[in-house]
Order: C-alpha cells, then sequence, then structure tokens
C-alpha cells in the first residue's frame, strides 16, 4: 500500500473527485446512514485538508445510482430457493425508491 500523499488523489477516468473522496461519500451514506446533504456537509468541514473542494449532494447521488444500475445489472447467482421481498415505500426527499431484497428460503423458515 502505497503511503505518499499522491496515493490519496487518484481519480477515476472521467471524474474530478478522487477514488478516496468518492468512497467516503459513499460509505457515509450506506454505512452510516448519513443524508446525501449531511455528506456534503461533512466534507465542508474537512474543506481545508482537500485540495479538491466538496462533493455536492447531487454528485453524492449520482455515484450512488451509479453502484446501483451496476448491482442491478451485474450478473448474480441463480438459486430455485430465492424469495423476493419488494417494497415501493422506501422514500427519499420526493423521490420514491423500488427496494428489491432476496432471501433464501430456509433462512426464513428459521
Amino acid at each position: 500500500m502505497e503511503t505518499s500523499g499522491q496515493a490519496f488523489y487518484q481519480t477515476a477516468k472521467g471524474h474530478y473527485y478522487s477514488v478516496e473522496i468518492i468512497q467516503i461519500a459513499v460509505q457515509q451514506v450506506i454505512n452510516c446512514g448519513t443524508s446525501l446533504r449531511g455528506v456534503e456537509k461533512t466534507f465542508e468541514l474537512y474543506v481545508d485538508f482537500c485540495e479538491q473542494g466538496t462533493p455536492s449532494f447531487s454528485s453524492i447521488r449520482k455515484w450512488l445510482g451509479r453502484i446501483g444500475l451496476y448491482e442491478l445489472n451485474r450478473e448474480k447467482e441463480y438459486r430455485s430457493d430465492w424469495i423476493f421481498i419488494v417494497d415501493l415505500t422506501v422514500e427519499l426527499g420526493t423521490e420514491k425508491a423500488l427496494v428489491v431484497r432476496t432471501q433464501q428460503r430456509k433462512r426464513i423458515s428459521q
């Protein structure tokens, strides 16, 4: 693992922000449940330490959308004992999200 300061600012092709900034933003939303605007405000606290500035909530939303699109399109393991749970009641501000959860039948019966 490289420890130089340059390693922190590796940018992905077509992106302004570094891979690490994108990863931190996405992890704050997914793992911590922080709102998109909350993540933006968190980055504003550390603006003196980050040369790239603060990513906007709309950039963070696009990153999450790309990850979601990848997860929808990637090849998945086929199982005959899957149960699908579909929920359309999740709201993100004024937008609704369709959530599809799969679970093995044997895990539900336990």
